[in-house]
């Protein structure tokens, strides 16, 4: 029997997953929410399913297996509330929320009412993820090094409010936030950060209220040091993390999906052919189906960790002081 899935949220994420789950095929969309009628109405035309302006109403009236929630970052609190107490497992897109407050108050609300819950930090997925893992086993690694550059800044199709810092969270808690994650994900917590940024590209205006670019120094708990460059004003895509050691020079690259460096003598030179956005979905089909939240490597409460960090980043900007990474 087909998955019944409900989506709130029809926008460019929202979309994406949706053609993603018709891919995989184990779905039925039930419902397409959105305060946007015209997004709702184009979605259902592809994808069926009723429309809703208002998720509540849309959650009452249909009996549904999942819901995936796409919408804006300051919109998390009330949608996950109301399919949690409905007893409806939760894909939530990332950030898990904007404010650390507002995701402790999620935090409670899972414990209370507990239902299979994912966040869409999909490079967790990826199998060079797991390579990566594998190769640094009994390794030391001293060293990280990230950067994710593009130039979605001067990009005029990206929606004018992710260049709102108070809107969007900019540039690092929108999607540096992805590599803090993975890296994360491969070395354990960050501990400690410090931010610096400019606007040497985009100078700050009433309507640019984001820095463009950044550098963050990290600490992770387990003594490892690390640095991210994160760009919105690069006309390029570069997506990559690097790991080095006194025996160790990996790079693992999102970008081409591929892996490279040494082990002592050893060469690495691997490319993978997998979709990290499909597979998060199908792990969260599987948990859904099987009742299991174990299956899913970005479970909310974890997530909420990730997100520490770019608040911190942030914080670090007005501060220009090392901050203590604390949930």
């Amino acid at each position: 029997m087909a998955i019944r899935i409900g989506i709130i949220g029809a926008g460019g994420i929202g979309i994406k997953h949706l053609n993603d789950l018709k891919t995989i095929g184990r779905t039925e969309i039930k419902a397409i929410c959105d305060i946007d009628e015209q997004k709702a109405k184009s979605a259902q035309e592809t994808f069926g399913g009723e429309t809703y302006l208002d998720f509540i109403k849309m959650l009452d009236a249909q009996a549904l297996d999942a819901v995936l929630i796409c919408t804006p970052q300051t919109v998390r609190y009330a949608p996950i509330k109301e399919a949690a107490v409905r007893g409806i497992p939760i894909f939530c897109e990332k950030p898990p929320a904007f404010s650390l407050d507002d995701a402790r108050r999620v935090e409670q609300v899972l414990k209370e009412a507990p239902v299979i819950n994912s966040v869409g930090f999909m490079w967790r997925y990826n199998r060079i993820m797991d390579r990566a893992k594998d190769l640094i086993k009994g390794h030391t690694v001293s060293l990280m090094r990230s950067a994710l550059l593009c130039d979605a800044a001067l990009n005029p199709s990206l929606p004018r409010w992710f260049l709102l810092k108070e809107r969007s969270g900019g540039p690092l808690l929108d999607q540096a936030i992805h590599l803090l994650d993975a890296s994360r994900y491969i070395l354990g917590d960050i501990a400690y950060v410090q931010s610096f940024g400019n606007n040497l590209v985009l100078p700050k205006t009433g309507e640019v209220t984001v820095e463009d670019s950044h550098s963050l120094n990290l600490r992770f708990a387990s003594g490892t040091i690390g640095n991210h460059l994160h760009s919105w004003s690069h006309r390029g895509w570069v997506a990559r993390i690097e790991l080095y050691g006194n025996d160790i020079a990996l790079t693992l690259d999102y970008a081409a999906n591929s892996i490279y460096g040494n082990i002592k003598e050893t060469r690495v030179q691997e490319k993978m052919s997998d979709d990290p956005y499909i597979t998060e979905l199908e792990r969260f089909l599987d948990a859904v189906e099987r009742k299991d939240q174990t299956i899913l490597r970005s479970p909310y409460a974890d997530a909420v960790k990730t997100l520490a960090v770019a608040i911190a980043a942030n914080k670090s900007f007005g501060t220009g002081m090392v901050e203590q990474i604390v949930t």
